[in-house]
């Protein structure tokens, strides 16, 4: 996997302030690469995220790691489970890596499939991310968000935990391991 460095530089973004970075969030642009890059990287738009995937599988990176991308805006999920949203359940951005994938919200093409699965592993090890906590925006910000549209978040972990654990996901019969009609067992 190559990651494309300093071709686009996004300057919205600020410190995480030392928060450790626990969080996954995947979105998908509404746009096209041009403009998607463009607003991304304008100061106005006061948005970014930390990777962006074109449709042919290209990742670029517009903000460091170590530095807090402005891509989830108003978010919360019940991480622990208990049924309360506490402080540490809002407001995502500090603890999180934001992936937007280039999509208008048709049909994945397998190369950016591939590369985002290739960039979210790596990232799940290099910072220990639970796989519960690889999250689409629509999942942080229900009723505000829809993306990533068109792509099965649950499929989507099911394979990340098969890959990390050595698991033969294709033998799971009983799980749907498809987006947008795709198998994606053949892309692990």
């Amino acid at each position: 996997m190559r990651i494309i460095k300093d071709k686009f530089t996004s300057k919205n973004f600020s410190s995480r302030k030392g928060t450790k970075i626990d969080m996954l969030v995947i979105h998908h642009t509404g746009g096209e690469y041009s403009s998607d890059v463009n607003w991304m990287c304008s100061k106005e738009s006061k948005v970014s995220a930390h990777y962006y995937i074109r449709k042919n599988g290209k990742i670029y990176n517009l903000v460091p790691d170590k530095e807090k991308a402005w891509h989830a805006g108003d978010s919360f999920f019940d991480l622990n489970g208990d049924g309360k949203i506490i402080r540490d359940e809002k407001w995502f951005n500090a603890r999180s890596i934001g992936i937007e994938i280039e999509s208008l919200g048709e049909e994945y093409p397998d190369d950016q499939l591939q590369a985002n699965f290739d960039l979210s592993l790596d990232l799940i090890k290099k910072y220990n991310i639970p796989i519960e906590q690889v999250l689409g925006h629509k999942e942080i910000s229900p009723g505000r968000k829809v993306d990533p549209g068109n792509f099965n978040m649950d499929a989507f972990r099911i394979l990340l935990h098969g890959k990390l654990h050595e698991v033969d996901v294709r033998n799971i019969k009983r799980i749907p391991i498809k987006i947008d009609g795709k198998e994606l067992q053949k892309t692990v």
